[in-house]
């Protein structure tokens, strides 16, 4: 069974004539890809979840896309912004807004947008 924090998802808007929708999800909510091209030193990253604590906001929506779960559930899948939710989540906020890409991706496709995404 899901933990009760990856179901708190609501869909808030479908951006027409697009592919991409914004969410409201706790961050919980999110699979991280299993090899992320950055990484953020630790003091840089405490002063990011202390922004984020103190502003009990992102400024910018994670990327991301949906996916299966091995166990057949339903998830959304980072693609840019692992960092942030993870700050996020230092920050304790229950609630965090995402872009999600309804458009079904290959896993070079990803890559690629990583890639493209932190250069």
């Amino acid at each position: 069974m899901a933990h009760e924090n990856t179901l708190k998802q609501e869909k808030i808007i479908s951006l027409e004539g697009t592919t991409l929708e914004i969410w409201a999800v706790h961050p919980d909510a999110l699979r991280e890809q299993d090899v992320n091209a950055r990484v953020m030193d630790e003091k840089v990253m405490d002063r990011l979840a202390q922004n984020i604590a103190n502003n009990k906001q992102l400024e910018s929506l994670p990327y991301c896309c949906e996916s299966i779960s091995p166990g057949g559930i339903h998830e959304f899948s980072i693609i840019s912004g692992h960092h942030r939710v993870r700050a996020a989540r230092t920050a304790g906020l229950d609630k965090i807004f995402i872009l999600v890409d309804k458009k079904e991706l290959s896993r070079s496709q990803v890559v690629a947008k990583q890639l493209a995404h932190n250069s």
